[in-house]
């Protein structure tokens, strides 16, 4: 008898085991595709739609920000039936709330805010509507709080993370500003407060926040405590994978030194949002150090 339940119990752990590897082998394939469809269909709407500010705005958030977002709740319920119809309506309802956001503000314009003259424009002030872009992680949170904790939504001691990601922020930015001060890049001039609302809530609210969920909550996590990679070496990975999408967009042609910081500084934000992680468990101080970083980038 104790023959017959060894070899049941070790049968068991078997299928155990291949079934944890054959699902930490589909995630790294989906971890791979989404980034590299990402960056692939961002430089495809770059190069392709060039007549309406709108639409290229909307196609790219779709191919990225909005499907990291849905990514990352499909993953935090992967062994759940219910997975599939929450992030379908989870990228349903981001973007909608994108499209309505991109068609107020920026209908009619052929080029950015900054470059159309329209930064003290009121009509800005729709951006105020991505207020509502979080709902759907905040009731992950409420819902599924176990499974909101494992791709980094933890608000355990928020006051000292927040702390944490601002002063992060500040020294990376205080190098930013100095470096570009320094060098002529940038002036420190200051911007209608239309365009600077509009920036801070798609900072905090939208791509600070996906680019978290995915690269450090679902990426970096996945490769430290999946396939138990170093710290290092998870935090490049996963900020090369987040580096894609800014390389695409970079211009090469037309400003490679200027690409070339954009791709300094985003790296040095993902090498730190994923020590953060790794610190906190929590995207918290990340996020909050990525969208003050991002909102600094307006002084230029």
């Amino acid at each position: 008898m104790a023959s017959t339940l060894n070899i049941r119990v070790r049968d068991d752990w078997a299928i155990i085991e291949q079934r944890s590897t054959q699902d930490a082998r589909r995630s790294l394939i989906l971890l791979l595709s989404v980034a590299i469809f990402s960056a692939l269909a961002t430089a495809a709407v770059d190069h392709f739609v060039l007549s309406s500010e709108a639409i290229r705005s909307f196609l790219v958030e779709a191919a990225s920000l909005c499907l990291y977002g849905a990514v990352a709740v499909w993953y935090a319920l992967r062994r759940r039936r219910e997975r599939w119809r929450i992030a379908g309506l989870t990228y349903v309802f981001l973007l909608a709330v994108m499209a309505l956001v991109d068609y107020l503000s920026k209908r009619g314009l052929r080029d950015t805010f900054v470059n159309s003259g329209q930064v003290a424009n009121p009509i800005l002030y729709t951006g105020l509507l991505m207020g509502f872009y979080p709902l759907p992680f905040l009731w992950l949170i409420r819902r599924y709080p176990t499974e909101a904790r494992s791709i980094g939504l933890y608000m355990a001691r928020p006051g000292l993370w927040i702390a944490v990601g601002l002063l992060s922020a500040a020294v990376l930015s205080g190098h930013f500003l100095f470096t570009g001060l320094m060098s002529r890049a940038i002036t420190l001039r200051p911007q209608p407060l239309p365009y600077l609302v509009w920036t801070a809530l798609f900072e905090f609210a939208v791509q600070s926040l996906s680019e978290e969920l995915f690269f450090r909550g679902l990426v970096f996590d996945y490769l430290v405590n999946t396939r138990r990679q170093s710290l290092w070496l998870a935090a490049v990975i996963s900020s090369g994978f987040n580096l894609l999408i800014y390389i695409v967009k970079g211009g090469w042609v037309e400003n490679p030194i200027l690409t070339l910081g954009v791709v300094f500084y985003a790296f040095m934000m993902s090498m730190l949002s994923a020590i953060l992680y790794q610190a906190s468990g929590s995207i918290l101080p990340g996020w909050i150090s990525n969208a003050t970083f991002g909102l600094f980038t307006v002084f230029r």
